[in-house]
């Protein structure tokens, strides 16, 4: 009996000794852990800058029971929070360099650490780096005590973060579809556009900053739009790489635009068109362009002169934060055929004395585009 007793005695004088060592271990942490990723710098960033991806990659101690956001998800101020069994956690966007960095206050049970994200350009794609440092609270310091400290504990979930992000990444990018539609019937169309005139390698960038813009002056306007935003080509100079397109929103009803003003109110007369469907990542959009021509070539189809045609974001980010689920569809519009007669059969009007075309037919010609400015 007293053998027991003395052995129960050790076991408290052993557990408050362990106590009062793990307490006096400090709580602060400085870790960083890095990865390559063989996808473009501006991608990876632009995935991890939005919170609505990461629940895709991020790491917690538990299962995640809910998430929220803010009503913005990619900005300044955007935050996030994770409800776990152990408790809350919360991140906040605070810092942004446009490709390179971004910083992300983290409070964890009232303890705060501070989260960049650092993105480099590297042979065979991107390094991402995370650097970690903080402190955590006195009850998960005295759990992750016995599982191998502080400092191991997040390193190993850095890693698996860094990990998971490399297999979304690959499976977002990597994973498409797409698929020749055939001969469509496009319907009448108004819209708002705005013209750009820029070169080849700087398209996306221009119309990731016209669509904002575009979509902010219809709000102001109190312009309501009856479908997706879509993109109106020209024919472009293939020898200088000159692209002239016009970024563009449909509209149910015709409206006033200023005559001067960068925003021009435009319509388009019902068309037929070759339709294709992409879905996936939008880097895959040549896949689309080149099983389109090989469709053209094949059955002889003969494409509008003017050379325009159109790309229709049916889903993106917007809707949806992934890649592999977004839909562009591109629509290039046929030749119009003129008319043939066999004959002409007139009906003599002896009141006017005036012949009148029974055979007449109507075209619907693409309307040409305007001028467009330039965007640097």
């Amino acid at each position: 009996m007293k053998i027991i007793k003395y052995l129960f005695l050790i076991a408290i004088l052993l557990s408050i000794g362990l106590s009062v060592f793990v307490s006096t271990q400090t709580a602060h942490f400085n870790v960083c852990r890095s990865k390559i990723i063989k996808t473009p710098r501006a991608e990876i960033y632009n995935y991890v800058n939005d919170f609505k991806n990461w629940e895709n990659f991020i790491t917690t101690t538990t299962k995640i029971k809910k998430t929220n956001f803010s009503k913005k998800t990619s900005e300044l101020g955007s935050k996030i929070s994770f409800t776990e069994k152990t408790g809350e956690t919360y991140y906040i966007n605070v810092f942004n360099s446009k490709n390179a960095v971004i910083t992300f206050l983290k409070t964890s049970n009232g303890a705060q650490s501070k989260v960049n994200w650092i993105f480099k350009d590297t042979i065979g794609g991107t390094k991402v780096i995370i650097k970690n440092e903080g402190s955590v609270d006195l009850k998960t310091k005295i759990s992750w005590f016995f599982q191998g400290g502080i400092t191991k504990k997040i390193e190993n979930q850095t890693e698996l973060c860094l990990e998971k992000l490399n297999k979304t990444i690959q499976y977002e990018v990597s994973t498409f579809e797409i698929k020749v539609n055939g001969i469509v019937i496009q319907d009448s169309t108004y819209y708002i556009k705005r013209a750009i005139t820029c070169y080849e390698k700087d398209v996306q960038n221009n119309i990731k900053i016209v669509l904002p813009q575009l979509q902010i002056y219809c709000n102001q306007k109190n312009i309501k739009p009856s479908g997706k935003p879509f993109i109106e080509y020209q024919k472009s100079n293939s020898e200088s790489t000159i692209v002239q397109l016009s970024v563009c929103i449909p509209v149910k009803d015709s409206v006033f635009t200023a005559p001067n003003g960068v925003f021009k109110f435009a319509s388009l007369q019902k068309y037929s068109g070759l339709k294709g469907t992409l879905k996936g990542n939008y880097t895959h959009i040549t896949k689309l362009w080149t099983a389109l021509r090989l469709e053209i070539n094949n059955k002889q189809i003969n494409t509008n002169k003017i050379g325009r045609y159109f790309e229709i974001y049916k889903t993106n980010k917007t809707q949806t934060p992934s890649q592999a689920s977004w839909i562009t569809e591109i629509i290039i519009p046929l030749e119009i055929p003129k008319p043939k007669y066999s004959g002409i059969k007139r009906r003599y009007d002896l009141d006017t004395q005036q012949s009148t075309d029974l055979n007449s037919t109507e075209t619907n010609p693409i309307p040409t585009n305007e001028a467009t400015p330039k965007i640097n």
